[in-house]
């Protein structure tokens, strides 16, 4: 089994333990902020670890990604996967 089948597998079963919600909230299409830029689009990633480098950050999600959005990243992707990125 690869390691992205063992993230795969570790994550459904992580969703089958959730609730559904009835929340929903506004998001920006991910797809639409790439397209139709006269600039390069930069995709920004918020990890606090990773498989092959172990820990890297222990900072505030909400503002490093703030950050990210004033330096003009054009989406910001923030891994949730608990046991290899220690995210939530």
């Amino acid at each position: 089994m690869s390691v992205l089948d063992e993230i795969t597998e570790l994550a459904r079963e992580r969703a089958k333990q959730l609730a559904p919600s009835d929340a929903r909230c506004e998001r920006a299409n991910f797809a639409d902020a790439l397209r139709g830029r006269d600039r390069l689009s930069i995709v920004a990633e918020f990890k606090r670890a990773s498989p092959s480098l172990g820990d890297i950050a222990d900072r505030d999600v909400a503002s490093q990604v703030r950050h990210y959005r004033d330096l003009g990243a054009s989406a910001i992707s923030v891994l949730t996967e608990p046991s290899r990125f220690r995210g939530s």
